[in-house]
C-alpha cells in the first residue's frame, strides 16, 4: 500500500509539472515583451542616412564610374557621388554630381578634373560640364572655367564661359579653350586658347 501511494504522489507531482513549466515559460516569454521597449523603425539602422521618400520621388545611383578609352588611345575615367536618370525620349543622359574625372593621353599628360555638375550627350558621345570646372594637367597647367564639354569619342576638351589658366610661362585668360590631338602628328596634342586670350608672362 505504502508503494502504490508513492507512485500515486510521484504521477500527481510530475502531472502538476507538465502544467505548471509551460504555464512558467509563458510568464518569462511575455515579461520579455512588456519589458523590451519599442523601436522606432528608423533606429534599426542608425548608420543609414537616406531619405526613403526623397529616394521613391527622384531615383539615383549612388558612387556611379565609368572607364574607357577614345579612338586616338586616350583612357578615360569618370566617377561622382550620384547619378539621376535622364529624360526618357532625349539624347541627354543622366545627370552626375560631384563629377571628378582622369584623362590620361598616348604622349604621356594626365589630366584630373572635378565639376559640380555633368550631363552625359549620349547622342554626341559627350559629357557636358557644369558648376565651376577645374582641371589639372601634368605638364603644368591649371585651369578653371564656368562649363564645357569632354569627349568620351575622339580625345577632346572644350572650355567656355571664360577661362583662366595657370601655366609655366605665366597667367592666361581667354573666352574659349580647345583642347585636342594634332592634326597629321598622331599622339600628340594641342591647347588653343581663342577669344579675348590674354597672357601675363611671367618668366
Amino acid at each position: 500500500m505504502a508503494a502504490r501511494g508513492a507512485d500515486n504522489a510521484h504521477s500527481r507531482r510530475v502531472a502538476l509539472l507538465k502544467i505548471a513549466l509551460p504555464l512558467m515559460g509563458l510568464a518569462v516569454l511575455s515579461t520579455l515583451f512588456l519589458v523590451s521597449t519599442s523601436r522606432v523603425p528608423e533606429d534599426l539602422v542608425p548608420y543609414a542616412d537616406v531619405d526613403i521618400a526623397d529616394l521613391l520621388r527622384e531615383p539615383r545611383l549612388t558612387g556611379p564610374s565609368y572607364a574607357g578609352v577614345t579612338r586616338d588611345g586616350a583612357a578615360v575615367t569618370l566617377s561622382a557621388r550620384e547619378a539621376l536618370p535622364g529624360a526618357p525620349g532625349t539624347d541627354l543622359g543622366g545627370l552626375a554630381r560631384d563629377l571628378t574625372g582622369q584623362i590620361e593621353t598616348p604622349d604621356g599628360v594626365h589630366t584630373t578634373f572635378t565639376a559640380g555638375e555633368a550631363r552625359l550627350d549620349t547622342g554626341g558621345g559627350q559629357v557636358l560640364l557644369t558648376g565651376g570646372v577645374r582641371i589639372s594637367m601634368s605638364s603644368g597647367y591649371e585651369l578653371s572655367f564656368g562649363e564645357g564639354q569632354i569627349s568620351l569619342e575622339r580625345t577632346g576638351i572644350t572650355a567656355f564661359g571664360g577661362v583662366k589658366a595657370s601655366a609655366p610661362l605665366g597667367a592666361i585668360s581667354a573666352e574659349v579653350l580647345a583642347i585636342g590631338p594634332a592634326e597629321g602628328s598622331p599622339g600628340r596634342y594641342l591647347m588653343v586658347f581663342k577669344g579675348r586670350v590674354r597672357l601675363l608672362y611671367q618668366p
